[in-house]
């Protein structure tokens, strides 16, 4: 049995003729008429009764036009989905955060202007170090990750600039650089800094 039995037998049920049927179909009647035949051979029912020059939906009939009108239903919406998918209109997106990037506002006004795009993508995150969301990008467990320079080098992976952000350094008020507007990185070698740990080396 293929699609194409399903959709001439649901023709001749709608046109309740298969003369008009086969016009719809644009094919010939007597081709129609085997068609429908070995349809009801393969299932071993009969589905049509021939009455005057119009046929009638046998009891089996009525029953396989419904099954056969919602398998014809699943088809076609199957291809739709198929087709937003591919165009990026449907389907998921797994989002990979840092912490910092969660909040940053330029990483939410894309998110939220993605979402209005594209309100049939069904999207999720995950927020971790930027070691973690590489080895899930690395593992395809996420799609995307929004992470923190440096990016190890990877030639499975691609990373793209997003957003460049000043570094603040915050000294005492007392320290000699306190009164300066810019500091370059050469003047804090020796200064003892306080950052966030880094991640151990995955192995």
């Amino acid at each position: 049995m293929e699609l194409r039995h399903l959709r001439y037998f649901c023709a001749v049920a709608d046109e309740m003729h298969v003369t008009r049927a086969a016009e719809r179909l644009h094919l010939a009647q007597p081709a129609l008429t085997q068609q429908i035949k070995s349809l009801e051979a393969e299932l071993g029912v009969e589905l049509l009764r021939r009455v005057g020059r119009r046929v009638e939906l046998t009891e089996a009939g009525m029953a396989f036009r419904r099954e056969a009108e919602a398998v014809l239903e699943r088809v076609q919406s199957a291809a739709y989905i198929a087709q937003e998918t591919a165009r990026g209109s449907k389907g998921r997106l797994s989002i990979g955060l840092v912490e910092s990037a969660a909040f940053a506002p330029p990483v939410t006004a894309l998110l939220k202007q993605a979402r209005a795009l594209w309100p049939g993508v069904e999207t999720s995150f995950l927020q971790g170090r930027t070691s973690d969301l590489l080895g899930a990008l690395a593992e395809r467990r996420i799609d995307v990750a929004f992470t923190r320079a440096p990016i190890p080098v990877d030639d499975s992976l691609h990373s793209q600039s997003f957003l460049s952000e000043a570094i603040i350094v915050a000294v005492p008020s007392h320290h000699p650089l306190a009164a300066r507007s810019n500091v370059s990185f050469t003047e804090l070698i020796d200064e003892p800094l306080i950052q966030p740990p880094t991640a151990r080396p995955r192995r």
